[in-house]
């Protein structure tokens, strides 16, 4: 029953939060961090177990993290420039993507492709995704483990950016800039290659979530856009499911290939798996002393190539399963305790929601093209998984891609009376 009201309590909260932002919520990072972080944190509250001292502990944690979000929105949220910046953005007419920014797309594309080409050949030695469709007899879990986190460094950390964020953002925006010019026989043309690489890329290394991210990503760029039906979402979320269930059962993580073994499979992964680093996460640091921001500049150490950085989350599965081969992330909520205690929570929360404000003003002065707004889709859905572990791991997930199609392209900043204009 306290489970119960826990939970509705924070729905509540969170629900107000999204009221105040509902008319802000075109290019706003900030509205996806707090459905992310409510569902998160509600999820967590059932999970709680009021006969550990820990798990009150760590209630009483979630409610000051989210009373924080929601006093940030309500009384610190800029009102007034976003209201200014979503008219004049609303105002602006969908424009074609200029020839010689098309041009840097198709090296993106080419470049973007290349390198996860070299990755997987040179580096991996091997793709996932092509030994599940030939059924090959191998240790799928200890592959899928050494292509990202084994013991011979593969250099996943430099080649994600490009894999998971560059190459997919530059693949639908050239489909979509093929389909705005009606070149329909080169978008064939164009889907009948790059799609199976795509997916041969995505899937490579054994790891479906980055498919599904790409598939939200995609789902907020064309609300955007525009022209996406309620039968256009159900098609697509059911041909998702289908290869995202038929792949797990190749992997070996499932012997349902069902839609709904699939959706299973998808909730655990996406969803119940996070719980485990909040409501465990916790217990786990609970009885660690407050490292005052050292773990955190362990994580920072961790993007360097070759350097170990923080061992919290490897820490976290075993203490869950007694074994390292895996990674347990703890939520953002535990993550700040765990480096500063329960005293500057709203302080570092308010810190991080100011940072996601100034982000949407830079995303929304963003030239108005299909490729841009795929920009912004992308790093809205990379800030608002800020909620399920650290700060950093934003660059890991894919915020350094981000960078680097900034530095490539958004290079000239001119004033305008909507703020800021970046130019291509």
């Amino acid at each position: 029953m306290i489970n119960a009201v826990a939970f509705l309590a924070i729905l509540l909260t969170g629900a107000v939060s999204v009221r105040e932002l509902w008319k802000f919520r075109q290019l706003n990072p900030l509205f996806y961090f707090i459905i992310f972080s409510t569902f998160l944190a509600a999820g967590s509250a059932l999970e709680i177990n009021f006969d550990r001292i820990e798990d009150k502990k760590h209630l009483a944690l979630i409610a000051l993290y989210q009373v924080s979000i929601t006093l940030y929105v309500v009384f610190f949220f800029n009102r007034q420039r976003a209201a200014l910046q979503t008219e004049n953005w609303l105002a602006r007419n969908w424009k074609e993507v200029k020839p010689e920014a098309a041009l840097k797309i198709w090296v993106l594309l080419f470049v973007s492709a290349a390198i996860s080409i070299i990755y997987y050949i040179i580096f991996v030695g091997y793709n996932l995704f092509s030994f599940a469709i030939m059924q090959s007899e191998t240790d799928f879990t200890a592959l899928r483990l050494n292509a990202y986190a084994g013991d011979a460094y593969t250099g996943a950390g430099l080649i994600n950016p490009f894999k998971n964020t560059i190459f997919p953002i530059s693949f639908a925006s050239i489909g979509f800039i093929l389909a705005r010019k009606q070149k329909n026989l080169a978008l064939v043309a164009f889907l009948g290659i790059f799609f199976p690489l795509y997916i041969w890329i995505i899937l490579g290394t054994g790891q479906r979530t980055f498919l599904f991210y790409n598939l939200v990503c995609f789902f907020i760029f064309m609300s955007h856009r525009g022209g996406m039906s309620a039968v256009f979402v159900v098609l697509a979320g059911l041909a998702f499911l289908w290869l995202f269930g038929m792949y797990s059962v190749l992997l070996g993580r499932t012997g349902d290939a069902s839609i709904l073994g699939a959706a299973d499979q998808l909730y655990h992964r996406v969803f119940r798996a996070n719980l485990y680093g909040s409501v465990h996460g916790f217990r786990y640091v609970s009885n660690l002393p407050i490292q005052w921001g050292v773990e955190w500049l362990r994580v920072l150490q961790g993007l360097v190539p070759g350097q170990a950085g923080s061992s919290l989350s490897y820490e976290v599965h075993d203490y869950l399963f007694r074994s390292r081969r895996g990674t347990v992330p703890v939520t953002l909520w535990v993550s700040i305790y765990h480096n500063f205690g329960f005293i500057f929570v709203p302080l570092v929360m308010f810190s991080i929601l100011l940072l996601v404000e100034k982000a949407r003003s830079l995303l929304i002065s963003l030239p108005k093209d299909e490729f841009s707004v795929f920009v912004s889709s992308f790093t809205c859905f990379y800030i608002g998984l800020v909620p399920l572990s650290n700060p950093f791991q934003i660059l890991n997930n894919g915020l350094i891609g981000i960078l680097i199609i900034f530095l490539f392209f958004f290079t000239k900043i001119k004033g305008a009376a909507d703020g800021r204009r970046v130019a291509v």
